[in-house]
């Protein structure tokens, strides 16, 4: 799955503190946008699957979240409806 721009980018975030290229692999900038969930503050990234990706999850494959460190925010997943982008 690729990010994609979020028309209401209002945040973008970068490597973190540390984050060496060569030893880490690249880190590029997400844009995200901050909103609410169930009356919590929460930022929104926008993710496309490829054409590959959709193959697999229509062959009964699953998404899987990655958070890189010690711990495990609460995080949600789940669709938009493809207007979203055209509100941009």
């Amino acid at each position: 799955m690729e990010a994609v721009p979020h028309p209401y980018v209002d945040h973008r975030f970068g490597a973190p503190a540390g984050w060496d290229e060569a030893r880490d692999g690249f880190c590029g900038v997400l844009e995200v946008h901050l909103t609410t969930l169930a009356g919590h503050p929460a930022f929104e990234s926008l993710w496309k699957p490829s054409a590959e990706d959709l193959a697999t999850l229509n062959a009964g494959g699953t998404v899987a979240l990655y958070v890189l460190g010690h711990g495990h925010p609460p995080v949600a997943i789940g669709v938009r409806s493809p207007s979203i982008a055209e509100q941009g």
